[in-house]
């Protein structure tokens, strides 16, 4: 029985859930799934209500009620999996045993094909799977490549049988095409080996496969979950006694001897199941909520605080700033990144990082810099919109997060390394941004994961897109023009030549100025588009104010964008030396995290926190450092702030200035709102999904 549930920490109810029969288990129940023709219940989002993501749910399970001699143990089965996929519990279920509160952590993982004639993918449901999904009630579960090779095996096995796999007993609703009829087939007895013989027959006879198995090709989105399970003692002697009330007011018996025995049978009995995306960003919106705005834990068996105070949050970030310059990582994920005492992103060697962001990034991100920028970004975005069917999926339809990646890599080639617009021709130019997308994903693989848990296969593919872009590094160094004009590849070579720096230093450097001038103005840009797709009233008042040479509605857009969902979800840092704020002690070596996601959505500093409306930011300046209470903070602030944050200003403004204009943006292919899109939360928070949009020409 479910003795409490809540999404987001809003109650849900019995009437959130979707009954089913497993084989194996009897009755389960699914949560969240997709339902067909349904107007009275949708689909739930990760950030539904404001949150991140979390279910709760407490069960009592009356192990007393199961039948003699048939469990083999008593608990709770769990699977997380997509609201389309069919839940396969049977041979992915997490087996979690009552007396725990088990954590479930899970990282979503999309792997995407090209529909015909690129691959052979399908998304077709066969009336074989289609009448298999009549059993789960209404649910709107799409293909799947294994779900039909056992429906083929049970066809065959019917042919050959006469009868098919008891265990796939809600597979027995079958189309013969050789009858051209629909059976209901009967099940064959479990000790019959006819059905098994059969179905390996098939399984090793590639005619065979031909002929009965032909419709079963791989999925054209293959989602993956990958679960990280921790549990702790439960329940505590406060829960009791509410327990106790709930199990006595149901309509089931107790069991023998409960008025001397409860509590060792709540013991036995209970259990609570947290779901939760797992990740750096979201464990620290989970324990910001839980326990409020200072919060010490111990993460990755290090001392760790998490902050949304904001005046904490400045002391560590401006006020002390020069105590906290360092990041917290994984030392051999920074070796593999090429990152270890190299650049400015991650360089925890501090004379290193500071000479190099002071005479190479700084130096070249000056006045001249910023004013020359005006017009190259607008010269970009019309070299990259001259090729706009290059990013077409198809007829005015695009993947607007390839595009503006496309612009933002050809400014930052433009501006950092020599590399007149157009000297990179379109195709190159999306096989650059790729490497860049390649490389976020290793990064944040070999960032946040620990060592231990690294796998050998991820760990090679991860090492393939580093290598990668470094070569993308040699290559537009090769193709520099040479003049005295840029700064920053200029310095950089000076400093080679006169062996201030090594090789392998500028090239991180250079290959971090790509990476960052690339990716996150493109991310912010596209959640401003997708905000503007629901919003026609407002796209209308921009667009009125642009040909006005107004520009409040754009500044505050992208202000709101950068608050509503910041591409750097949280600001990570290591204490240097030991320290001390308002009787908080602070000792060498411990990892800060700030919440930003949780800071930018609070109603006592913003009118309406959890929505997206202008009005959150009229009164906000990206350039405020003289407030003790910063509690805006998309760039940072003080000594390791974002080295790019004006120029960052600069480009998107012009850009979605040139975009608005010319274009309309709608969303298309399924893009979801602002609100409903499913970020990763990891390094940056960025869309798991492609972002596609119908453009057309004002």
């Amino acid at each position: 029985m479910m003795y409490k549930c809540s999404f987001n920490d809003i109650h849900c109810s019995v009437n959130d859930f979707v009954p089913f029969t497993s084989f194996l288990y009897g009755a389960c129940y699914t949560f969240n799934a997709a339902l067909k023709n349904n107007t009275n219940r949708n689909i739930l989002y990760a950030n539904e209500y404001g949150g991140d993501g979390k279910l709760s749910i407490g069960l009592y399970i009356h192990s007393h009620q199961y039948v003699l001699h048939l469990p083999s143990g008593f608990g709770a089965i769990a699977l997380v999996h997509g609201n389309t996929q069919l839940p396969n519990i049977e041979a992915a279920g997490i087996e979690l045993a009552p007396g725990q509160r088990h954590k479930l952590g899970y990282k979503k993982k999309t792997t995407y094909l090209l529909p015909s004639p690129y691959t052979p993918c399908t998304k077709k449901i066969s009336p074989n799977m289609q009448a298999m999904f009549e059993y789960y009630n209404n649910t709107n579960y799409g293909y799947s490549e294994m779900l039909c090779y056992q429906l083929c095996g049970q066809v065959y096995a019917y042919e050959q049988c006469g009868c098919v796999n008891p265990i796939l007993w809600n597979g027995r609703k079958l189309y013969i095409s050789s009858m051209n009829q629909v059976v209901f087939a009967p099940l064959c007895e479990f000790g019959k080996m006819c059905y098994k013989e059969k179905i390996g027959e098939l399984l090793i006879s590639s005619s065979l496969m031909k002929s009965y198995c032909s419709e079963c090709l791989q999925e054209c989105a293959i989602e993956n979950f990958i679960i990280q399970t921790s549990s702790l003692s439960q329940p505590g002697e406060w829960e009791m006694e509410k327990i106790k009330q709930f199990v006595e007011n149901s309509t089931i018996p107790l069991a023998t001897n409960w008025s001397c025995t409860w509590q060792d049978e709540i013991r036995k009995n209970y259990l609570t199941i947290n779901v939760v995306r797992e990740t750096i960003p979201v464990a620290s919106q989970y324990y910001t909520s839980k326990y409020g705005d200072i919060v010490q834990i111990n993460l990755f068996n290090q001392p760790t605080i998490i902050i949304s105070n904001p005046d904490f949050a400045d002391y560590i970030l401006r006020r002390n700033g020069k105590n906290y310059t360092l990041r917290f990582g994984n030392s051999l994920g920074l070796e593999y990144l090429g990152m270890k005492n190299k650049g400015i992103i991650w360089n925890r060697n501090i004379q290193r990082w500071k000479y190099q962001r002071l005479n190479f990034f700084q130096k070249a991100l000056n006045n001249k810099l910023l004013d020359d920028a005006k017009y190259v970004s607008n010269d970009a975005t019309d070299y990259v919109l001259k090729h706009l069917d290059k990013y077409e999926i198809e007829t005015n339809i695009i993947d607007t997060m390839d595009l503006l990646r496309s612009i933002t890599f050809t400014i930052t080639c433009h501006l950092f390394l020599d590399l007149p617009i157009g000297i990179i021709s379109i195709e190159k130019t999306k096989y650059y941004v790729n490497s860049i997308v390649q490389y976020f994903k290793a990064w944040e693989y070999f960032l946040l994961k620990p060592t231990q848990i690294y796998d050998e296969k991820q760990t090679n593919k991860h090492q393939k897109s580093i290598k990668q872009l470094n070569n993308v590094v040699n290559e537009l160094i090769s193709k520099r023009v040479m003049n005295n004009n840029c700064l920053f590849i200029n310095s950089l070579l000076n400093a080679l030549n006169n062996q201030q720096i090594t090789k392998e230093e500028m090239n991180q450097c250079i290959l971090e100025m790509l990476i960052a001038g690339t990716d996150t103005s493109s991310v912010t840009m596209f959640y401003f588009l997708l905000a503007l797709c629901d919003r026609k009233e407002l796209e209308e008042q921009l667009l009125k104010e642009l040909k006005e040479n107004s520009y409040q509605i754009l500044i505050n857009g992208l202000k709101e964008s950068m608050r509503f969902k910041p591409v750097g979800p949280v600001i990570m840092r290591c204490t240097i030396n030991d320290d001390i704020y308002n009787n908080t002690h602070i000792k060498n070596g411990t990892n800060i995290i700030i919440n930003l996601v949780d800071m930018h959505r609070r109603n006592e500093y913003f009118v309406q926190g959890n929505q997206f409306n202008l009005i959150n930011v009229e009164d906000k300046d990206l350039s405020n450092t003289n407030n003790e209470k910063n509690v805006f903070l998309p760039f940072g602030i003080g000594p390791k702030e974002c080295v790019g944050r004006w120029l960052a200003k600069v480009e998107m403004e012009i850009i979605i200035e040139q975009l608005i204009l010319n274009y309309s943006f709608k969303r298309a292919n399924g893009t979801k709102t602002l609100e409903e899109l499913q970020t990763r939360w990891d390094i940056a928070q960025q869309p798991t999904d492609p972002g596609y949009m119908l453009i057309q020409k004002r």
